[in-house]
């Protein structure tokens, strides 16, 4: 999977480091999810390929989200984000 552009350009902008967390960051999950739909995965298995490219660029989870489901960093609302917008990008126009 990382010889796909987007996928490259998304692993290497999370790994800088959270002062480049933006909108260009969307826009990034956002080509990941189009290249992924449109090579026929499933929503699901899109999501979890994202969250498997930000877990290899270095962006986990605190230990709150994985037993209790508190968002308490902001890495863990950023990994929540990034998920609302695989689905938003994965679902749109498909009204």
């Amino acid at each position: 999977m990382y010889d796909i552009p987007a996928v490259v350009a998304l692993r290497d902008d999370i790994a800088r480091g959270p002062s480049l967390y933006n909108e260009a960051l969307r826009g990034e999950v956002c080509a990941v999810v189009d290249h992924l739909k449109s090579a026929g995965w499933p929503p699901e298995r899109v999501i979890v390929a994202v969250k498997r490219i930000a877990d290899d660029a270095g962006l986990h989870p605190s230990r709150a989200v994985l037993f209790n489901g508190d968002l308490v960093t902001e890495t863990d609302r950023l990994l929540v984000r990034m998920i609302e917008w695989c689905i938003e990008r994965y679902y749109a126009g498909d009204d």
